[in-house]
């Protein structure tokens, strides 16, 4: 959660907050929400998309997020459904009592092809080998990807690899 999530300065990895922090956490989305959209039932006279979303492995990079005109249309479409999820157990509703609708999603992460193939100088020869073992393993998986292009028309892809679940609460 900003501005927390940014902090890492080396390549480290942060536990997950367990029980009490934990609590907090949702307690906190939990009023953030209602006052947000208290504030926009008042105040705005145009459809809104806002939603809580809940990364279930990863509470925290959970976040709510807002948005208006032809923003909506993106976050309503940016993450894939998760269909194997619907039968599992949501860990959110019942801190969110019935409250909100909540919708499966996968959380996947990203990696862009032309950053793993980098050709230039690494501080350490071992993160240069990580990055080539990982890159073979998502070009010779079975996993979700996007071809796009950059601004100066070198093409590229990005790899999703799913790590989890993300439920969209509304």
């Amino acid at each position: 959660m900003f501005p927390w999530n940014g902090l890492n300065l080396v390549d480290s990895t942060y536990r997950e907050p367990k029980a009490e922090i934990r609590a907090r956490l949702l307690s906190g989305f939990k009023e953030i929400y209602a006052s947000w959209k208290t504030t926009l039932e008042s105040q705005l006279n145009e459809e809104y998309y806002l939603a809580l979303w809940m990364y279930e492995q990863r509470i925290s990079r959970s976040e709510i997020v807002c948005a208006i005109g032809d923003k909506i249309d993106y976050y309503e479409n940016l993450f894939v459904d998760n269909s194997k999820a619907i039968s599992r157990h949501n860990p959110f509703v019942q801190h969110f009592n019935s409250e909100l609708v909540w919708t499966p999603k996968i959380d996947e992460d990203e990696y862009v092809e032309s950053l793993l193939d980098w050709q230039g100088d690494y501080k350490f020869e071992s993160q240069r080998l990580q990055d080539q073992r990982l890159l073979r393993k998502l070009r010779n998986g079975s996993y979700r990807s996007f071809n796009f292009e950059h601004a100066d028309g070198d093409k590229d892809r990005v790899f999703f690899v799913p790590v989890g679940t993300i439920w969209i609460g509304k």
